[in-house]
């Protein structure tokens, strides 16, 4: 296999778990929606956002990996108790999801 095709299967693989990633955190913030006390789905949504971010600097995709920084910098601040979640802030997160995913 060579060294183009080999890359290009790994991309795939990244697209494929950067999707699985993004069906998850989209039910983490409609669980979110329904319980905002609840932490463990913004800490499972700060996990799927970390995750497409690293893979996205690995890759230099760059446009991906400043937006998923973005919306795991705001995660980790209602995590960490520093942000109140409110209704804006949910939408922000949403926003930021929604570009993810066209990204």
């Amino acid at each position: 296999m060579s060294e183009e095709t080999e890359m290009d299967e790994t991309i795939r693989e990244f697209l494929v778990e950067a999707q699985e990633n993004m069906e998850q955190g989209y039910k983490d913030l409609e669980a979110l929606q329904a319980n905002p006390s609840n932490l463990e789905p913004i800490r499972s949504l700060f996990r799927s956002i970390h995750s497409i971010k690293g893979a996205s600097g690995f890759f230099n995709f760059s446009t991906l990996e400043g937006v998923a920084h973005f919306c795991e910098d705001i995660l980790s601040k209602v995590r960490d108790g520093k942000f109140l979640l409110v209704p804006d802030r949910v939408a922000l997160i949403y926003e930021g999801a929604d570009a993810i995913d066209k990204t």
